[in-house]
């Protein structure tokens, strides 16, 4: 765990790439490149979209949800609950829950390949939920996000 937590307390020393540091919610539609985000609030971090990615996200009293297509590097989220979409052909990374001490298990995943793909770390105090959506179902779903916090945003 220690290990861990010096990971994710590595998005201080980013020297490149995005470093987001908020008080309120977060909503990214599309996340590339080297990012670091962190907020100590109990806010909500939405990224639509991650793919070619190396991430820290420190959030430890906040919820994190993701559509997780890809990541290229060791990659660390730290919050209070998290939710991680894959597709059903899902292959692109291992996922690990830092709490269970388990290996997701998808469908797309070949457990011969464990420790030869990129590696996605989470620590969730409270729940982790990795779903398994068909791709029709993920784009639906980031509609609906949207709209949603549209509506919030100009209440009519």
């Amino acid at each position: 765990m220690e290990k861990f937590l010096a990971g994710v307390a590595g998005w201080r020393e980013f020297d490149e790439g995005l470093v987001m540091t908020a008080e309120d919610d977060i909503q990214i539609d599309n996340m590339q490149g080297v990012v670091a985000l962190h907020t100590s609030q109990g806010s909500k971090i939405d990224l639509h979209t991650v793919e070619s990615a190396k991430m820290v996200i420190d959030a430890p009293n906040a919820h994190v949800s993701l559509n997780l297509k890809s990541i290229h590097d060791l990659s660390h989220i730290h919050c209070a609950s998290a939710e991680i979409i894959v597709g059903e052909a899902f292959s692109a990374c291992d996922i690990y829950d830092q709490k269970k001490g388990e290996f997701f298990q998808g469908p797309g995943l070949d457990p011969q390949l464990l420790g030869q793909r990129p590696l996605l770390k989470v620590y969730a105090a409270g729940n982790l939920e990795i779903k398994v959506m068909s791709d029709f179902e993920i784009l639906r779903r980031q509609i609906m996000s949207k709209m949603h916090a549209r509506k919030q945003q100009n209440p009519r």
